[in-house]
Order: C-alpha cells, then sequence, then structure tokens
C-alpha cells in the first residue's frame, strides 16, 4: 500500500515538473520573440524608416512559443525611391514550435498593401511564410519562403496567381 502511495506521489511530482519546465520554456521563448522583434523595430527606425505596430500578443502554450503583432506598417518617408516605399499587413505571426526549436517561422496574415512611387498594390495570400533556421551566435544564412494563393489588387484591376 504505502509503494503505491509513492508510486503516486512521485508520478504527481514529475508531472508538475515536466509542466513547469514546459511552461518556463515558452515563457522564455515568448518573451525572447518580442524583445527580438522590439530590437528590430528600433534598428529600422535608427536607420531612418518609420515603423508602426500593435502590441504584441503571445499565445501558443504549450506546442509553440507564437508572438502574433497587428497592424505593422513600414515606411522609409521616400529615401529610397521617389514617392516612398510603404508596406502595411494586418497581421505578422512569429513562432517556434517545440518540436522544431532551431526554426523560427514568420506569417504575414490579413490584408496587406505595398506602395512604391505613388502606386499601391493591395493583396492577401492563403499563406505567406518564412522558415528561417536558426543558429546559436551566427546570423540567418538562408530562408524558405513560402506563398500559396496569392490574390492581388492593383487600382481598379485585380488578379489572382498561384505560386
Amino acid at each position: 500500500m504505502r509503494f503505491r502511495r509513492r508510486l503516486w506521489i512521485v508520478s504527481l511530482a514529475v508531472l508538475v515538473l515536466l509542466g513547469s519546465a514546459v511552461t518556463l520554456t515558452w515563457y522564455l521563448a515568448t518573451r525572447h520573440l518580442m524583445m527580438g522583434f522590439a530590437d528590430w523595430q528600433a534598428s529600422v527606425r535608427q536607420s531612418g524608416w518609420q515603423m508602426d505596430a500593435g502590441k504584441p500578443v503571445a499565445s501558443g502554450w504549450p506546442f509553440a512559443a507564437t508572438v502574433t503583432i497587428p497592424a505593422v506598417e513600414i515606411a522609409d518617408g521616400g529615401r529610397a525611391v521617389p514617392g516612398g516605399i510603404d508596406w502595411s499587413a494586418a497581421r505578422v505571426q512569429l513562432r517556434i514550435a517545440a518540436w522544431h526549436p532551431a526554426t523560427l517561422t514568420g506569417n504575414v496574415e490579413g490584408k496587406q498593401s505595398l506602395s512604391i512611387g505613388g502606386e499601391r498594390i493591395e493583396y492577401t495570400a492563403a499563406q505567406m511564410a518564412v522558415a528561417i533556421p536558426l543558429e546559436f551566435g551566427k546570423p540567418p544564412q538562408s530562408a524558405d519562403v513560402t506563398v500559396t494563393k496569392l490574390r492581388l489588387k492593383i487600382g481598379r484591376a485585380s488578379c489572382r496567381e498561384r505560386v
């Protein structure tokens, strides 16, 4: 009888310990993603670009560290191209899955627009993602980009493209 009781106590303690470890890892990973985005945003601004974004929201526990940034807008203020370059997206999602901790996935969701020299292109896609392999202490060397069911609206005309 004592053996069974101890087994239950040890099993419960192991479950609590594992759950705490997963939660702490998720928390640290989402904080790291948020700080990385904030640092990138600051460097873009220091380079003379204008950048606005909503407040990041953490989610994905326990399977992934996910940070969603709403209303992302980047503009060069007319420095790179006469008339300027502006890009906006409804949401940007950064994610590191628990089963692929060495890959950062970025997804752009919702309506997006790109303006170059005053010409505006609005578009959406079923999926617009980039997967970046992460190596400790090294900047990324490559990325895999996936775009599916891209829909463009240029001026009054619109077209549908599969990539």
